[in-house]
């Protein structure tokens, strides 16, 4: 799969951003550049091939219930990563794969360039 910048997104289509974590993730909905939707999923319990299971398959509903044309992957520090969580990516990775919908990948410096937001 190519991984593209997020500045290379159709803006005008229907974007699902995620967040991952294994306990938390947050998801967002862009719609023609404008959040219109937003989450955040709690994964309660030790970690598992199950639970793994059960926070990827939660994806496939939201992309068919938005539509979603696009999805945006936030890129977890090396510092902050766990095994866990690199399965939890390739997961992700692999439901867009199957779905054939495009993904980027971004990090919090992303956005902002993306936003022209600064550091308060």
């Amino acid at each position: 799969m190519h991984y593209s910048p997020i500045s290379s997104i159709n803006m005008a289509s229907i974007i699902l951003g995620v967040s991952p974590g294994t306990r938390i993730m947050g998801l967002g909905v862009i719609q023609n550049g404008e959040l219109v939707e937003w989450q955040v999923k709690t994964f309660k319990g030790p970690w598992s091939k199950d639970k793994l299971s059960f926070i990827i398959g939660s994806i496939p509903d939201l992309c068919d219930h938005f539509r979603v044309s696009d999805m945006a992957l936030k890129v977890v520090s090396p510092l902050r990563s766990s095994k866990n969580l690199l399965l939890l990516n390739k997961g992700i990775i692999e439901i867009a794969e199957k779905s054939k919908i495009p993904l980027s990948r971004f990090n919090g410096e992303d956005l902002k360039l993306k936003e022209g937001l600064q550091e308060k």
